[in-house]
């Protein structure tokens, strides 16, 4: 086995799923981009944010904490709707995803360079979590078969918040138990 290959293997138990679905785009982190996601969370919560974080500013430093929380989750749930109306977001079309905490395998129709980074945004089934976050490419691989020429792309995790990770590990754990409780 090829060293360099041994060293991008992910860390943790990995399973094949075909009862996920995952969207990919190159990651863009230009001005537009950005200006693009924060004029969305505009008109997704106008003002009644802003209020909000006003009453908690007011309160004062014991509120820092859910302030930070609240952004958060605003900010993750405006990422999810501006990923699921992005149109340069290409579905994974392929059987053949393998996911663990620390990355995944996908088979998709078009090469990557090493090193590329990505934004994945994620849906697993039956529960319908949604998760997203940017990843690397770490390994690409050219393959042919009966669906024609396709890419194996690996791709380690490199931003991913610590609550999609835990929704990754319970999502695998649930397949090698043999599905939901």
């Amino acid at each position: 086995m090829d060293i360099e290959y041994l060293e991008h293997r992910r860390a943790g138990q990995r399973v094949d799923t075909v009862d996920s679905i995952v969207y990919y785009k190159p990651l863009d982190n230009s001005d537009s981009e950005r200006s693009r996601k924060i004029e969305l969370k505009e008109r997704i919560f106008g003002e009644k944010i802003s209020q909000m974080y006003k009453l908690l500013d007011n309160r004062g430093e014991k509120h820092n904490p859910d302030r930070t929380f609240i952004e958060g989750k605003i900010d993750k749930l405006a990422g999810l709707v501006y990923s699921f109306s992005d149109l340069q977001m290409q579905c994974v079309e392929m059987d053949g995803i393998n996911i663990s905490a620390s990355g995944l395998r996908m088979r998709v129709r078009r090469s990557f360079l090493m090193g590329e980074k990505l934004e994945l945004f994620m849906v697993f089934l039956p529960k319908v979590d949604l998760l997203d976050c940017q990843c690397e490419v770490v390994r690409v691989s050219p393959c042919a078969g009966g669906a024609g020429e396709f890419y194996d792309v690996g791709v380690k995790f490199i931003v991913l918040d610590d609550e999609d990770r835990h929704k990754i590990i319970r999502y695998v754990q649930v397949i090698i138990n043999g599905g939901p409780n």
